[in-house]
């Protein structure tokens, strides 16, 4: 049999019956074997199927009649086909407006609008699973509506969804939609420190001296951002904020902030269409998430352009980032500094916009081509800007922000930091005339590290977990440690990257890890806190202490603010 050089397989299917299913004859082509696909028959009909494969993608059309190219094929069974009946109109245009309107654990349910139809009517709907390999079905229903299971969490996951009328027409599988789900096992939310504007729900300066419940909730929290302004993120994607929050004064009709107590917040703006959100993060006056599809809102003060909207205009709800408002560029993890913001893409590629902290500007350049100095733009930004400079060659894995410095780890492991280095915050010793790097530089590092597994920025120091050649791991500090927060002796800034020691020659075995502005928190593999730097339960206190953890109980989230910080563990309820 010879097939048509635009068509990778071509399925011819014998319908002898009433109403039946469609047979699953095999084709071979090319020495891939690929089965046909259940489906409705019509009287008397001949179906014929056809799997087009283009940019990785299979697309599937059934006809009752072969496209005109293909007339004169010769029949399986049949020397005098019946002449097939017409559809009478066009196949059933592209299903659009894919959305999430639930989620719980790892399942979602997506819906979408039945699309218009020039001819029979839908009967049912497929959804597919579209992966580097191609398509292929997942689930069928004929309601606009499926429920997915997602048991990868943490990774992307595209789908696609046809419409087939009853004559057995489909339309193209376009426009795909992403997904990412991320682990919606709750916990217990633990704080300690100094109260500042209600963040740890008690009056502002009531000391929490040990580790406390926040408060009981019904939903389990997933992720805490603690600040002077806080979100929490709950099993079912909703989203509560509470301590200093921007509204409106109802009698001067002016914006002002208030600490407030706990709302949810997309439920307290009357949004339309859910929003279901998988990460939280506050800056110094301004919030930002990212939602399971990969879209990013932000609200609060907006004086740097921090909120990415192209201007410096106050949010007071949650308002969607229009350069992210699209899965072209889909968002998979977000960090906030005082004034700005980093965004990391599906892609492994950076963005970045709002307060110039030193991130935005160019490389002095001499003769040679060597660089000799850098220099800013000297402007904030009021848009993503996307980092192409050095980065663009690499995919980045992880992406942490600190008070002015920055840091991008790559799927290599290599490790690029821009921004001030006044503290030495970058790891670099660079001459007195050069206080910031605009460009990303990657890190050196001794010949007894092989790579950089995770990293985290501190105000002006900076965390990161190292593996050694040897495959051992341990975790390394640099930059300020005036307040011991990089627990390492003597309390000074740090130029090179050194281990930290909880004694004299006894290195952190860390599950987990954090900094705040004047702090490190580390979770060693005995379920024991460390916190190092600027103590929790003082202004003026520093340098080391720890507390043994519930036991059986692990920690899947830290967060740190001035004088506070919060864990997240297994099982934890919110009220409100």
């Amino acid at each position: 049999m010879e097939f048509p050089s635009d068509i990778d397989y071509y399925f011819r299917h014998i319908i002898r019956q009433e109403v039946g299913i469609i047979s699953r004859n095999v084709v071979q082509q090319n020495g891939v074997e690929t089965n046909g696909v259940n489906g409705l028959a019509h009287n008397h009909s001949r179906l014929h199927l056809r799997m087009v494969v283009t940019n990785g993608k299979k697309i599937l059309s059934l006809h009752k009649n072969p496209p005109p190219e293909q007339e004169g094929l010769h029949n399986f069974d049949d020397e005098n086909p019946e002449p097939a009946e017409s559809s009478g109109g066009n196949p059933p245009e592209s299903v659009e407006s894919l959305r999430l309107t639930k989620v719980s654990k790892r399942l979602i349910t997506l819906t979408f609008d039945t699309p218009l139809v020039d001819g029979p009517p839908i009967e049912r709907f497929n959804l597919y699973e579209v992966t580097a390999e191609g398509s292929k079905i997942i689930a069928e229903n004929d309601a606009p509506e499926f429920q997915v299971n997602i048991v990868d969490t943490n990774k992307v996951k595209e789908f696609t969804v046809t419409a087939w009328n009853r004559m057995g027409e489909s339309n193209p599988m376009y426009p795909s939609f992403k997904v990412i789900m991320r682990d919606r096992r709750g916990g217990q939310c633990l704080v300690k420190g100094v109260s500042s504007a209600r963040n740890l729900l008690r009056d502002d300066g009531e000391v929490v001296s040990e580790l406390t419940p926040l408060i009981e909730f019904q939903s389990e929290i997933v992720e805490i951002a603690i600040g002077e302004s806080c979100l929490a993120l709950f099993s079912d994607g909703r989203v509560a904020q509470w301590g200093l929050t921007a509204t409106m004064n109802e009698e001067t009709k002016e914006p002002e902030v208030i600490a407030s107590d706990p709302f949810h917040i997309f439920e307290y703006q009357n949004f339309t269409v859910p929003v279901i959100t998988n990460k939280v993060c506050v800056g110094e006056d301004f919030c930002a998430i990212i939602t399971i599809e990969g879209r990013v809102y932000t609200w609060g003060l907006n004086i740097y352009g921090q909120l990415g909207h192209g201007d410096t205009e106050l949010r007071l709800s949650p308002t969607i980032v229009a350069a992210f408002s699209t899965q072209r560029t889909f968002i998979t993890d977000i960090v906030l500094g005082p004034n700005h913001c980093m965004a990391l893409t599906d892609k492994g590629k950076v963005y970045s916009w709002g307060e110039d902290q030193g991130q935005f500007g160019e490389p002095i350049l001499d003769n040679s081509g060597s660089i000799i100095n850098y220099q800013s733009v000297g402007a904030h930004q009021f848009v993503p800007r996307y980092q192409d400079r050095v980065l663009n060659n690499y995919k980045v894995v992880k992406i942490s922000t600190g008070s002015s410095h920055h840091f991008a780890l790559t799927e290599e492991g290599f490790l690029y930091g821009w921004g001030s280095n006044k503290e030495f915050q970058l790891g670099w010793e660079l001459p007195d005339d050069i206080l910031n790097i605009t460009v990303p530089e990657r890190l050196k590092l001794p010949s007894e590290v092989k790579k950089v597994v995770d990293v985290v920025c501190g105000g002006r120091h900076t965390i990161a977990k190292i593996k050694k050649q040897d495959e051992s791991e341990e975790l390394w500090s640099w930059g300020d440690s005036r307040m011991k927060q990089c627990g390492q002796i003597p309390n000074e800034s740090y130029a090179k990257p050194n281990r930290i020691n909880v004694s004299e020659g006894l290195a952190l075995k860390a599950v987990s890890f954090a900094a705040g502005h004047s702090s490190t928190i580390v979770v060693d593999d005995q379920n024991k806190l460390h916190f190092f730097g600027k103590q929790p339960t003082t202004a003026i206190g520093s340098g080391y202490s720890w507390i043994n953890l519930p036991q059986g109980q692990q920690v899947r989230q830290i967060s740190t603010a001035e004088l506070s910080f919060a864990i997240v563990l297994n099982l934890s309820l919110i009220h409100i």
